[in-house]
């Protein structure tokens, strides 16, 4: 089912569109293409209701669109060096286009897609871009960036020293590179198939929300020669002197801002 710009513009409560002057209902479930015309006021539209479109595929321009582009149906801006929205319909691997230099909060909001490929030029990924991704495993860096890196599908800054994003959809346990020293705000944010975690001497501060909404029973292991954070015998995080426990929602409420 395509969506069209007249179609968009008009959308209705409770997740559906309807055609103007028209008593047909559909679900945006089902759409999986969308063409846009060199109207930008529908994009506002299609930022709000693209988390309803799980089937969709493809994001059409017009060439004639004055701020928008697309490559291969995903949304950018006009010189194709900021990545917007990617459809949540698509999984697999997918390669980021040389000459993105950004990736926009919430760009893959809620996607299929199981791996990401980070290319050379991209100098900004912001905070929330992979949010929502329950089947992203992997985020593989280009060796050539100058901002980014990864260790085994973990997003690191390039010198390996910030842990800035462990993948949604990784599983089973994971042990912290003795080089790290910060774990970036919300890094563990979400991640409910990770099972343990071990963090060692080398971290010197743990970010707001790193661990939220896990999974109640995470195990966090700190080493004993850590200066700043400990762990009790349960698997319970704390500041060094364990007399303030580091602060881990679990609830089904969002941890995005």
């Amino acid at each position: 089912m395509v969506l069209e710009y007249d179609i968009l513009k008009n959308i209705g409560e409770g997740g559906r569109y309807f055609y103007p002057n028209s008593l047909y209902f559909a679900p945006l479930s089902n759409v999986t293409e969308i063409d846009i015309s060199d109207n930008n006021d529908c994009l506002r539209y299609l930022f709000d209701m693209a988390c309803y479109m799980l089937k969709l595929q493809k994001i059409n321009l017009s060439k004639n669109n004055e701020n928008y582009s697309d490559i291969d149906g995903v949304l950018y801006d006009k010189d194709g060096k900021t990545l917007i929205k990617y459809p949540m319909g698509l999984g697999n691997l997918y390669e980021i286009p040389d000459g993105v230099e950004t990736i926009k909060n919430n760009a893959f909001l809620n996607c299929a897609l199981t791996s990401v490929k980070i290319q050379k030029n991209v100098l900004k990924i912001e905070e929330d871009a992979f949010w929502g991704c329950l089947n992203l495993s992997r985020i593989i860096v280009d060796k050539d960036n100058e901002y980014y890196s990864d260790i085994n599908g973990i997003l690191f800054d390039k010198n390996k020293e910030i842990l800035k994003k462990c993948p949604i959809g990784f599983e089973g346990s994971y042990i912290i590179p003795e080089k790290t020293q910060i774990i970036e705000k919300k890094a563990f944010c979400n991640c409910i198939t990770l099972t343990m975690i071990k963090i060692p001497e080398s971290v010197t501060f743990i970010g707001d929300n790193v661990f939220d909404y896990c999974l109640p029973n995470l195990k966090i292991i700190v080493s004993e020669n850590n200066k700043y954070y400990s762990s009790d015998e349960y698997g319970h995080l704390y500041y060094k002197d364990k007399t303030k426990p580091y602060p881990i929602l679990y609830s089904s409420e969002t941890c995005q801002t």
